[in-house]
């Protein structure tokens, strides 16, 4: 079985991440906007939980790596923008 994953969710990824950066730099709430961002970050590794069978467990492993990387990655991308 052959999971094929479509890369819809990385504009909204980016669209979401620009309306966070840009919450912040207005000093108003973002939590919303920073929660849309982590949503579709990790949209695609969900549907894989989710939806994969018979997967190697080493590859739950590189998801956790690949989104914890992903989330520093993350902060300190808004960190640099925002100041």
């Amino acid at each position: 079985m052959i999971i094929e994953i479509k890369p819809s969710a990385i504009p909204f990824f980016f669209l979401c991440l620009a309306w966070t950066i840009k919450k912040m730099r207005e000093k108003k709430p973002f939590l919303f906007p920073l929660l849309l961002t982590g949503l579709s970050f990790i949209s695609a590794y969900v549907y894989l939980i989710i939806a994969g069978k018979n997967i190697p467990f080493w590859i739950y492993i590189f998801i956790g790596v690949m989104v914890t990387y992903g989330v520093f990655s993350t902060i300190r991308k808004i960190r640099k923008q925002t100041k």
